[in-house]
């Protein structure tokens, strides 16, 4: 029986251990052979020829090949556009969103001198590549835009282009579509009756916003921290009844607030519309406990103590162990060490 991935996958392996100019026309080569294999088979291997030309244009791509890739790139479109719009191969909008991705891989980063942020500078000889990666941004984003019921396309693609937009200094492009989804957001959040699947989009929006925005690693490990928390929520006689709660802090100047307090305000928002399913207590225990980490790790202190009361409330539990369990080792799997 035929196995059509194989070589596509043997292809992969291949390029993604071997990347020296010298087997560049090679690999060239065995997609373009690949192809015209999985041609050969007619409909039936349609959707592999589609992925393998995709693949061909990341070569070219990776090869600074750039007509070649752009034009690679446009037939896997015309080839992909054939296709019903039907899970798991529903490849538009994200097809140039993708494509992107792929252009800014090849670009060399930069951090922030705290780590916390990463950007691509705009050299002269990235340029070009901008140019291009923002042209495809806007092809994909035009796409997700011009669909009725915005929420059907999964909020990680609006954010990625966010986060592109961010990483190559777009700030004009960045704050437009940042304030599409927070529009969207809003009218979820004005919702008398919200779904639970517009829920679970507006709270990703917003999560994914907030990481972008003030990327801080978020540790059950740093038990030290978690005890001195649970120390002083103990001690503190302040009830963290409901309406004593932190909420979204809201501002005409929004774009104007300090990072951590952005990031802080959509987390908030996206926390209240978790906590609207009063019947899902183990989402909201996990929002909560997520809430009460991620301000321990921006050294929001007062933060930290309200979500851990709320997040003992919630469980009926004051124990570190039970309020904060450390993550479950993987035993290896991941590769990690």
């Amino acid at each position: 029986m035929k196995k059509p991935l194989t070589s596509a996958a043997l292809i992969a392996i291949t390029t993604a251990f071997y990347s020296t100019p010298a087997l560049c026309i090679e690999e060239i080569e065995e997609w373009q052979r690949y192809i015209k294999q999985e041609e050969a088979g007619g409909k039936k291997f349609a959707n592999n020829v589609a992925e393998a030309t995709i693949c061909l244009a990341e070569q070219y791509q990776r090869y600074g090949m750039i007509k070649q890739a752009d034009e690679t790139f446009e037939r896997a479109v015309q080839l992909c556009k054939k296709f019903p719009p039907t899970p798991p191969r529903q490849y538009f909008p994200y097809i140039y969103i993708s494509w992107a991705r792929t252009i800014l891989k090849g670009r060399l980063p930069s951090r922030s001198k705290d780590g916390s942020e990463l950007r691509y500078q705009a050299t002269e000889t990235a340029r070009d590549d901008f140019s291009r990666i923002y042209a495809y941004l806007k092809r994909g984003w035009n796409e997700m835009v011009s669909i009725q019921d915005p929420t059907k396309i999964s909020a990680v693609h609006y954010n990625e282009v966010v986060k592109m937009f961010h990483e190559t200094g777009n700030a004009v492009e960045e704050q437009k579509c940042e304030k599409y989804i927070l529009r969207i957001c809003d009218k979820i959040e004005s919702s008398p009756s919200p779904t639970k699947e517009q829920i679970k989009w507006a709270t990703e929006a917003l999560n994914g916003l907030a990481y972008s925005i003030y990327p801080e690693v978020i540790a059950a490990s740093d038990r030290k921290q978690i005890e001195s928390v649970i120390a002083e929520m103990n001690a503190s006689t302040n009830e963290a009844a409901p309406e004593n709660r932190p909420q979204p802090r809201l501002s005409k100047v929004f774009s104007k607030l300090p990072q951590n307090e952005r990031a802080e305000s959509m987390r908030l928002r996206s926390l209240a519309l978790i906590d609207r399913n009063k019947n899902d207590e183990r989402a909201r225990i996990e929002a909560h406990r997520y809430m009460a980490l991620w301000y321990m790790s921006a050294g929001m202190r007062k933060g930290a103590i309200e979500q851990t009361k709320i997040l003992s409330d919630l469980m009926g539990v004051k124990e570190a162990f039970l309020l904060f369990p450390l993550p479950q080792a993987c035993h290896g799997r991941c590769g990690m060490g």
